[in-house]
């Protein structure tokens, strides 16, 4: 009698397991496991790229850096968590399940620039940036293009605005010194340059949920920042 009981506990068990696993890796692509295997089993969409024209039905709001300071800075560690995972559900579901947070604008002065490994978020390039108004920002702008295709130094100028950018935030932290830490992708993959022209790139092909965040690193972007 105990061993059918169990048989029964068990194989009931089993069919619960079986109709809450599916649903929890369908309702969360950003755990790197789950993106793992819906992209093995051809369940995920490739990140898209927006036209500059469309704006999304579940759009956020456009965050200057003092704006954007002021409302998230106080933040707990335990929001900004559940805010980056939430940002990055909605970045791999390409915004078509909930409505994201909103997109960075403003004049930014070049730090300093990395190229972005198999260790990162994707391939391409990083820029590190200040806010011009309110430096206690620091901007992480990633793109997936190769760095010889970016003329950007330090002391480049890099201009967000609200028309074609669509930087959209994806990712941040509190840092030392009274700082916010913001990582951000532009959806239309396309990045205005210093000298006046602008650049279209390809989304990227594949992303790594593991990569690290800030991508700078908190000991790279105070030694950045001076």
């Amino acid at each position: 009698m105990l061993a059918w009981t169990l048989a029964i506990l068990f194989l009931s068990a089993m069919a619960i397991f079986s109709w809450l696993f599916p649903a929890y890796v369908f309702r969360n692509p950003e755990v790197p496991s789950n993106y793992a295997l819906l992209r093995k089993l051809g369940k995920l969409e490739n990140v898209k790229a927006f036209s500059r024209e469309r704006r999304l039905e579940n759009s956020g709001d456009f965050y200057g850096a003092v704006k954007l300071f002021e409302r998230e800075s106080g933040r707990s560690e335990g929001y900004l968590t559940g805010f980056n995972n939430i940002q990055k559900r909605l970045y791999v579901q390409n915004y078509e399940q909930g409505k994201m947070f909103g997109y960075v604008t403003g004049m930014f002065d070049v730090v300093t620039i990395r190229a972005l490994g198999d260790d990162d978020f994707f391939e391409g390039v990083a820029i590190q940036a200040t806010s011009v108004d309110f430096p206690n920002l620091v901007l992480e702008y990633l793109l997936p293009v190769s760095m010889e295709l970016l003329p950007f130094k330090a002391g480049s100028k890099l201009r967000i605005g609200k028309g074609d950018d669509k930087a959209a935030i994806l990712h941040m932290d509190r840092l030392s010194g009274d700082r916010l830490s913001v990582s951000v992708v532009p959806l239309t993959y396309h990045v205005k340059l210093p000298d006046g022209s602008s650049l279209d790139a390809a989304p990227p092909k594949a992303l790594n949920l593991r990569g690290k965040w800030p991508v700078f690193g908190e000991g790279m972007i105070a030694e950045s920042s001076g």
